[in-house]
């Protein structure tokens, strides 16, 4: 059976009317085949994980210049007694470098590290 196209006066066979697909089914098979490799985080991401590198790289800077009163001070920010020994600073140098690696790599860990 053939349909009569009325603008083109040619004969369509039904295969042809299936064949033609819409363009929300075109970009459906586009996501599909679309390569799985992970693509750079967002700008809003990559300005939190910058922070974090450059807190993490000042506190391991203040560990040598003056440890005694930064870790005073930074103790005391988050809840800490006063008294707190240097060892709060290479803590949270390194948490903080662990944390900015989980949202350079955007992985679901990384995102609750950063909620807390």
């Amino acid at each position: 059976m053939a349909a009569t196209c009325r603008f083109s006066r040619c004969k369509l066979s039904r295969v042809a009317f299936r064949s033609v697909t819409s363009p929300i089914s075109t970009l459906l098979q586009k996501e599909a085949t679309k390569d799985t490799h992970k693509s750079s985080p967002p700008l809003g991401v990559l300005v939190i994980a910058d922070f974090y590198v450059f807190g993490a790289l000042v506190l391991l800077v203040t560990l040598f210049l003056n440890p005694e009163q930064t870790s005073q001070f930074i103790a005391e920010r988050h809840g800490q007694p006063a008294d707190t020994g240097v060892w709060i600073l290479p803590v949270l140098a390194i948490f903080s470098l662990v944390l900015a690696c989980g949202l350079f790599s955007l992985s679901p860990w990384g995102f609750f590290l950063a909620i807390i």
